[in-house]
């Protein structure tokens, strides 16, 4: 969580507050199951855009050395500016490997 001032890369001042969390299970010692969801509220002071993302995700791995990912998520975010907001859902798969 934070609340905080900053720029936007057009330099205007911004206000932003987030609040986000995500919550991870080792199921068994090969398989992690996560979500999360993100909640980002920036203040332009001549407008509010709001942004969403939920995760969920799962961890496979093989040996110490690899392991297996593969996660989903969804944004969302809006904003009063015509064509300024955006809704996507993203697909990911990852191999890590440890040498």
């Amino acid at each position: 969580m934070s609340n905080d001032f900053g720029d936007s890369a057009q330099g205007q001042q911004q206000k932003s507050f987030v609040l986000g969390g995500q919550v991870i299970n080792k199921a068994t010692d090969q398989w992690a199951v996560r979500a999360g969801l993100n909640y980002r509220k920036i203040d332009y002071y001549t407008r509010t855009d709001d942004y969403v993302e939920m995760t969920l995700g799962a961890d496979y791995t093989v040996s110490a050395n690899v392991t297996i990912q593969g996660s989903y998520a969804y944004r969302n975010y809006e904003s009063d500016i015509t064509g300024g907001g955006f809704t996507n859902n993203v697909f990911s798969l990852a191999a890590n490997f440890r040498y």
